[in-house]
């Protein structure tokens, strides 16, 4: 046993080489994006109204707080925005993307696919790939929302309106 011993630290010299050498490899194969900032806040001074949103009630206000262009992946977008009271983001078909909601504030309904749910405060949902979604307020309070969208062909959307 004695005869091995002086063996283990030449490999365990040689696995953290190995290691060293890959992440050094994987840096430069993936460098940092330095021309997009990595935090987005939301500012309601930057949110601009979007009237009848995908044929929707009223006006909302949203903010891009990332586009396409932010990521190497398929990401469309990441958005915040609000609903006022009685609006809607009008039901569209997501036919080459997916997206989530993310409901801050609540309730708010949300239908996909024809069928609608009652969403509570800090609830999440999906609206799959080829499939209808829209998001309604019929609070008297505003409520707040995250969207996210993936995109099946990099910076494409293709939502119908209906």
């Amino acid at each position: 046993m004695k005869r091995f011993f002086p063996a283990f630290p030449a490999c365990a010299l040689c696995v953290l080489s190995f290691a060293v050498i890959a992440h050094s490899q994987e840096r430069k194969e993936f460098p940092p994006n330095t021309d997009v900032p990595p935090i987005a806040r939301t500012d309601p001074v930057n949110y601009r109204e979007v009237p009848h949103c995908h044929g929707g009630v009223g006006t909302i206000e949203t903010q891009t707080l990332y586009d396409s262009d932010t990521f190497r992946t398929k990401l469309l977008f990441v958005r915040t925005g609000v609903l006022p009271p009685k609006t809607s983001i009008g039901e569209h078909l997501n036919r080459g993307c997916e997206e989530m909601y993310f409901v801050l504030d609540g309730p708010a309904q949300f239908t996909v696919d024809d069928r609608t749910a009652e969403l509570p405060a800090r609830t999440t949902v999906l609206s799959p790939l080829r499939s209808s979604c829209g998001l309604y307020n019929p609070n008297d309070t505003p409520v707040r929302f995250l969207n996210l969208a993936v995109s099946t062909e990099k910076g494409k959307s293709s939502f119908v309106d209906y």
